[in-house]
């Protein structure tokens, strides 16, 4: 569904009837309203929170922080994951994990260079994301960067993207139980079973670990804000996101293990997903009037201000502040994003204590909610999807379908310095642009400052080590056909990539050349 952003007359849209009972909204407003539960205008009332919806959400597996629908149930399985993604719990592992393996990641891509004459990173993104998640959620690496292959339980779950969409397309359409069994591929039913058998395994072998100290320095650091939150196991647990799951010994096995392929795969998936699309962005992206020099393509100003750094000094402390970097992560989000599609919600019977509410709640009718300024029916399932939203031109600008990281150093609209005139966008360099990525609201992604710590570190080491190139540059150029420059990552990769449950991306093969350094 997302992927009808191209249609010009659903793109002036802000909302779109796609079932009989769904509407799918594509504004900031809406997203607001659908997301999070604070009434619009109102920095501490709270209106009704919106449902998550039954067709997509009742998987038939055990609960976990994705899917859980009741939102007492969310919010405690929220508070006990919650040590583990503080921002001194993620300083305390970037060190020991995440440089750990973005440096493994890093020789790795010049070897496959230097050896095959590429690195296709819609498999190498994917090695070093699932390898920071395993190690962060429950202490143990899938070694996918120092194997260079990709682990059986990572390849599952590639494998079958296009099938975790079925279990909702049955639920919205009941006679696609005739094709269900042709559209499976080859090998699915018993690739699950095994891949829950592997995941059990690796929740039991967290279960019978020993704790592991924590160092003096954890201590110092970490103790003092733990002892406040009321949680005092700190890192002492075993130095891992499971920590807190393992706080709560009421928390039965087959949560456990639900829980852990959530963690990994959400946190993994967005990484390397994120990763691979600004790879693809910034060796296609030529250099535009926009830019602050006309003569210096998005890759060259972004490896002038990391390489400005010494590749000691790449930390997040001092990566979140380089403004062209973060430029392009935001960029990168907005065009890809990690959930193009929309996660339905249903609207729900207004509160009581809304019914004098003019907009946001139920007002005099209970049966209503106010939705962007839209009376929408209890029951309804609403959604905005994010594909359509970030790409609208009247909000955008004419070249909202375009990468332009310099969008989020000046203001939406603004997308060119040389005409007043900014193709239709709304604001132009006043406002700061309006993305959720990682949805908004008390469902919003937990994870959100350690995947912007892993995209921040691995980008900046990669263009601060190697000058970057497609394959097809040099070694394809002689072929002469589009579909030869395409197959290996060139202009049309976004529309090779296939969103499902999660992003099934196209093969982007990249060239990872040593730098050169002036004597």
């Amino acid at each position: 569904m997302c992927m009808i952003a191209k249609e010009p007359f659903i793109e002036r849209r802000d909302v779109l009837r796609i079932a009989p009972n769904e509407l799918s909204f594509a504004t900031a407003q809406a997203y607001r309203d659908i997301y999070s539960n604070s009434t619009p205008g109102s920095k501490t009332r709270r209106r009704t929170a919106l449902l998550k919806s039954d067709t997509f959400y009742r998987n038939g597996d055990a609960p976990n922080v994705f899917f859980e629908r009741d939102a007492a149930e969310h919010a405690k399985m929220r508070r006990l994951l919650l040590p583990g993604f503080r921002p001194a719990a993620l300083r305390a592992q970037e060190q020991n994990v995440v440089h750990r393996y973005v440096d493994l990641l890093v020789d790795r891509v010049g070897r496959l260079t230097a050896e095959e004459g590429a690195a296709d990173m819609a498999q190498a993104f994917p090695w070093l994301a699932f390898d920071i998640m395993g190690e962060l959620t429950f202490g143990e690496s899938f070694n996918a960067v120092a194997t260079g292959k990709t682990h059986f339980w990572i390849a599952v779950l590639q494998d079958g993207a296009a099938a975790s969409s079925l279990p909702s397309l049955l639920k919205r359409t009941p006679f696609a139980y005739l094709i269900a069994p042709f559209m499976m591929p080859r090998g699915a039913v018993e690739n699950q079973r095994k891949h829950r058998a592997y995941s059990v395994d690796v929740v039991r072998r967290r279960l019978n670990r020993p704790s592991v100290p924590p160092t003096d320095q954890e201590k110092k650091n970490n103790s003092h804000q733990d002892e406040e939150k009321g949680h005092g196991h700190g890192h002492g647990a075993d130095h891992d996101i499971f920590a807190g799951l393992l706080s709560d010994p009421t928390v039965p096995e087959n949560v456990l293990v639900s829980q852990a392929y959530t963690l990994v795969i959400a946190g993994a998936d967005t990484v390397s997903a994120t990763m691979t699309a600004a790879l693809h962005f910034l060796c296609t992206t030529s250099p535009t009037p926009s830019s602050s020099s006309s003569s210096s393509s998005c890759m060259e100003i972004l490896q002038a201000e990391v390489r400005a750094l010494p590749y000691s000094e790449l930390t997040d402390a001092v990566l979140s502040h380089l403004p062209y970097l973060n430029a392009v992560i935001e960029e990168t989000l907005r065009l890809f994003p990690p959930v193009a599609f929309g996660l339905p919600r249903v609207v729900p019977p207004a509160a009581p204590e809304d019914e004098d509410e003019d907009e946001g709640g139920g007002g005099a009718n209970m049966t209503m909610m106010m939705i962007d300024g839209h009376a929408i029916p209890t029951g309804t399932e609403v959604s905005v999807a994010q594909w359509v939203m970030n790409r609208r031109a009247d909000v955008w600008g004419s070249r909202s379908a375009e990468f332009v990281p310099e969008r989020w150093l000046r203001g939406v609209g603004d997308d060119n310095d040389d005409d007043d005139d900014d193709g239709g966008g709304e604001k132009k360099g006043k406002e700061k642009p309006v993305t959720f990525p990682f949805s908004t609201g008390p469902r919003a992604c937990i994870g959100i400052t350690q995947a912007y710590l892993e995209m921040r570190v691995v980008l900046a080491k990669l263009v601060h080590v190697y000058d970057l190139e497609l394959e097809h540059e040099h070694e394809h150029e002689h072929e002469g056909t589009h579909d030869s420059r395409s197959k290996h990552g060139g202009g049309d990769w976004l529309q090779r990539s296939r969103m499902h449950f999660m992003w099934k991306k196209a093969p982007l093969r990249v060239r990872f050349v040593p730098r050169k350094t002036t004597s």
